[in-house]
């Protein structure tokens, strides 16, 4: 995916040839985004591209989903061709009329796409309405996608963190098209598991990022591209004394070589239980034994791979 900063003041630098831009914030790259992302890449002679902003320039409640990284590899997933990053500080004031003019006469799109609820320029003044009517001006169709539902609910952002909040992995992953993942960079812990034989990945939760509930999930973790069955803890540890809240995975299935300081990711497939304090460390690693023998069980990696 071609990534390009913009600030539609007609010295950006731009992609070659004819674009067709979804517009949106795509914070959560859910199902109802990938149909934006879709419709776009579906327009004949040209290809899909979405207009977005950084995420740091505004997340509803609760912190981001995904880092900014995470969230250009999911667009990319999804099929976005090309990310029109657009400087927010920029376009904020621009009235709608003003920001079609310059997303029209400078990117030039194919076409448009956007969802029922898009909301644009200063104090969010344009709805579609007003977007098609101004794109008209310039010979540029419009697509309005519908609400996207589940289960009778609308697909959102907010939704999926209620889930997620909630203990509703599966729920959360059928709005997300996948598992809800946390992504990072292994460090060294305190290698008290590896002293018992369960030795864990110590993954840091980056603080600005919407946090999941503490305790015990089934997992997959997946490392260079291989994926494996794990069990994830989140939470401080508090058996052997509290430490910063930290993602802590045990890979089920043996894994050769050093996997400190490689970038892996987390799927959250499943909450097994709270996360509590044992009086024991053996006590603490016979309820493992029974988190491990229930992720296996449920088999999240079949699921996953869509196997199941």
């Amino acid at each position: 995916m071609e990534i390009f900063n913009i600030r539609l003041d007609g010295r950006d630098r731009l992609p070659a040839g004819r674009i067709a831009v979804a517009l949106g914030f795509f914070d959560g790259v859910h199902r109802a985004h990938r149909e934006l992302i879709s419709a776009a890449g579906q327009v004949s002679g040209a290809r899909g591209a979405v207009l977005t902003f950084p995420l740091s320039s505004g997340v509803k409640g609760g912190g981001r989903l995904y880092t900014e990284e995470e969230r250009l590899r999911l667009l990319e997933e999804a099929g976005a061709e090309v990310c029109l990053m657009a400087d927010f500080s920029a376009v904020r004031n621009m009235t709608p009329g003003e920001f079609v003019r310059a997303l029209c006469e400078y990117v030039s799109p194919a076409a448009c796409i956007c969802g029922y609820n898009f909301r644009f320029g200063r104090g969010a003044e344009g709805d579609p309405a007003v977007l098609s009517s101004a794109l008209s001006e310039y010979g540029v169709p419009l697509t309005v996608l519908p609400e996207v539902t589940d289960g009778g609910e609308p697909v959102s952002t907010t939704r999926i963190k209620e889930l997620i909040s909630g203990g509703e992995l599966g729920a959360a992953a059928r709005l997300l098209a996948l598992p809800y993942h946390i992504t990072g960079t292994t460090e060294h812990g305190m290698r008290i598991g590896t002293e018992h034989a369960l030795p864990t990945l110590n993954t840091p939760i980056d603080p600005s990022l919407f946090a999941p509930p503490r305790g015990v999930y089934s997992s997959v973790c997946e490392i260079d591209g291989v994926r494996t069955l794990s069990v994830t803890n989140i939470g401080e540890c508090p058996t052997f004394g509290a430490r910063p809240v930290h993602c802590e995975t045990h890979i089920i299935d043996e894994v050769t070589g050093d996997l400190y300081g490689k970038r892996v990711i987390i799927y959250l497939t499943g909450y097994l239980r709270p996360e509590i304090t044992f009086g024991t460390p053996g006590a603490l690693y016979a309820q493992i034994a029974r988190d491990i023998e229930k992720t296996r069980e449920e088999a999240p990696l079949k699921w996953l791979n869509g196997q199941k």
